[in-house]
């Protein structure tokens, strides 16, 4: 469940920070050529694009972990319960 927080979490943050990427982009008037170069050089560009990097690389890797955790649990296989010791 914890892990759905998260996500959420950063899906909020990264939706914001792409936002304001946007508009400074545009406040900078920056072209689709000079971009890499904008994201290097401007900090508070680079923060912003850094949210959208770690809400899309969270997405990529650790959902998928959950999703797996999730089937398992559905699966609804308690035959460990069931050990002697």
């Amino acid at each position: 469940m914890a892990t759905v927080a998260a996500a959420g979490f950063l899906l909020e943050q990264a939706v914001i920070a792409v936002s304001k990427l946007d508009q400074l982009i545009a406040e900078k008037a920056v072209k689709d050529s000079d971009l890499e170069a904008f994201l290097e050089n401007n900090t508070e560009a680079r923060f912003f694009n850094n949210k959208r990097i770690t809400a899309q690389n969270f997405v990529d890797t650790i959902v998928p972990e959950a999703e797996a955790l999730l089937a398992g649990a559905k699966s609804r296989n308690y035959g460990a319960l069931d050990i002697n010791f």
